[in-house]
């Protein structure tokens, strides 16, 4: 199953096929995230990046 506009948690997100004969437009979104990168299993210094997302749905 496919839906063009996703609720989610309070935000709508549409998608890029649902607007794409529309005159405004809102597919793109922006979001904060946190990576956290480790050399191995066992590394006891793990390290966080933060970093913007920025994409299309």
């Amino acid at each position: 199953m496919r839906y063009n506009k996703y609720c989610i948690n309070g935000f709508l997100f549409v998608s890029k096929e649902n607007e794409e004969n529309k005159i405004s437009q809102n597919s793109k979104i922006s979001m904060n995230c946190t990576r956290t990168f480790r050399s191995s299993a066992k590394d006891k210094s793990p390290i966080d990046e933060h970093m913007t997302y920025y994409g299309v749905i």
